[in-house]
C-alpha cells in the first residue's frame, strides 16, 4: 500500500497493527519526521529499544541483519529496527532475510529518492509486507495545511496572512518547518495569538552568526572556535539552541540533496536558496556545504533529535552541560 503525507495520520489510526514501513522521497526532513512519528506511535511512553543499520554495511555483510533480527526476537520488550540510506539496489541475501522474517517489532526502511522503476523499490514491493510512505516535498498548499493543523493543535490563534508568511519564508523541508513552529509556540508562552511581528522576529532570529559559526566549528573540528561560540549562547534556552542548530543542518541537507539529484553546484544552489542567505553567513554556509557529506549531516541531525528526546525524558537539571559535552566530543 502507498500512503502520502496527507493520508499518514488516518492510515496509522486505522492500521494499528502494521509494523513494516518503507519510507521513500526527496524530503529527508520528512523522512526523519515520519520515522519519529512511527516510533512515537509504536513505543508510546515506553523505553525505546532501537537498532539502526546502514544499508552500505548490509551490502558488505548481510548477516548483520540476520544477527540483529535474531537478537531482537530473544527479548519480549518492544523493539524497532531501522535500515538507513537504502540505495538503488539491495543485495539478494538481504532481501531474502527481509522476506522471510516473521517480525513482531517495528521495521522501518529509509530509502533515498528512488524511482519506482528502481530495483530496490520493485524488490521491496514484491515482498507484499511493507506500507510505502511517500516522503516527497510538500507543495505550498500542503505546507499551509500542515502549519494550520499544527497551530490549531496548540490552540494558537492565527490568520491566513501569518500562515502564508511562514510557508513562504522557509525551505520545503518538513522537519525545518516543524522546528520553526515549535520555536514560535515557545516564544508565545502563555499568549495564544500569533502575529506577523512575532513571526518576523522569530523566523529572522535564526539568522544569527553565532549559530552558523558554531556549525562551522563542528564541521571543521575547530574546538577553540566552538568553545567561543558556546560561551556566547549559554544563556539561550536549551531546546531553542538545539533546534536552531538543526535548522542550519536541515539547510545543509537541502543543499547536498539538490547537489546529488539535480546535478547543480553547491554555489548555484546557495545563490538561489529561499529564504536567501546573505553576507558573511553565506560564505560560512558555503564552506560548510563544501566540506560535509550528506550522510554526516544527516547523522548529526538524527543525533540532535535523540539528544533532545533523552534530555526531556531524563529531566536533567542542566541540559546545556549535556549539549556542551556532546558538541565538544564532535570536534575531538
Amino acid at each position: 500500500m502507498n500512503v502520502n503525507f496527507k493520508q499518514l495520520d488516518s492510515y496509522l489510526q486505522n492500521n494499528t497493527s502494521h509494523l513494516d514501513f518503507f519510507l521513500v522521497g526527496d524530503d529527508f526532513g520528512q523522512v526523519i519526521y515520519v520515522t519519529e512519528k512511527l516510533l512515537e506511535k509504536y513505543f508510546k511512553d515506553e523505553d525505546r529499544h532501537i537498532e539502526k543499520l546502514e544499508h552500505s554495511a548490509l551490502q558488505k555483510n548481510h548477516l548483520l541483519l540476520q544477527n540483529h533480527l535474531q537478537s531482537l526476537q530473544l527479548f519480549s520488550e518492544k523493539k524497532a529496527i531501522i535500515i538507513k540510506n537504502v540505495g538503488e539496489t539491495i543485495k539478494k541475501d538481504v532481501l531474502d532475510i527481509i522476506k522471510n522474517s516473521d517480525n513482531k517489532f517495528l521495521f522501518i526502511i529509509q530509502a533515498e529518492n528512488l524511482r519506482k522503476s528502481s530495483k530496490t523499490y520493485k524488490d521491496i514491493e514484491s515482498t507484499n509486507k511493507f506500507c510505502f510512505i511517500n516522503c516527497y516535498k510538500l507543495d505550498l498548499y500542503s505546507t499551509i495545511n500542515f502549519i494550520e493543523i499544527f497551530l490549531r493543535k496548540k490552540n494558537i490563534e492565527f490568520n491566513t496572512e501569518v500562515v502564508n508568511i511562514i510557508a513562504n519564508s522557509l525551505p520545503d523541508n518538513l522537519l525545518l518547518i516543524k522546528n520553526e513552529l515549535e520555536k514560535l509556540v515557545q516564544y508565545l508562552g502563555s499568549e495564544k495569538e500569533l502575529t506577523i511581528e512575532i513571526v518576523q522576529n522569530v523566523i529572522s532570529g535564526t539568522k544569527d552568526l553565532v549559530y552558523i559559526n558554531l556549525c562551522h566549528a563542528i564541521v571543521f573540528k575547530d574546538k577553540r572556535n566552538l568553545l567561543q561560540q558556546m560561551e556566547r549562547i549559554q544563556d539561550i534556552n536549551f531546546i531553542n539552541m538545539i533546534r536552531i542548530i538543526q535548522n542550519y543542518f536541515s539547510k545543509v541537507l537541502f543543499v547536498k540533496n539538490k547537489e546529488k539529484y539535480d546535478n547543480k553546484s553547491v554555489n548555484f544552489i546557495i545563490n538561489n536558496i529561499k529564504p536567501p542567505i546573505f553576507f558573511k553567513e553565506k560564505n560560512i554556509f558555503l564552506d560548510i556545504c563544501n566540506k560535509i557529506s550528506f550522510e554526516k549531516a544527516l547523522k548529526f541531525m538524527e543525533e540532535l533529535v535523540e539528544l533532545e528526546l533523552s534530555c526531556k525524558k531524563s529531566f536533567i537539571p542542566n541540559p546545556y552541560f549535556i549539549l556542551n559535552q556532546y558538541l565538544v566530543q564532535k570536534v575531538q
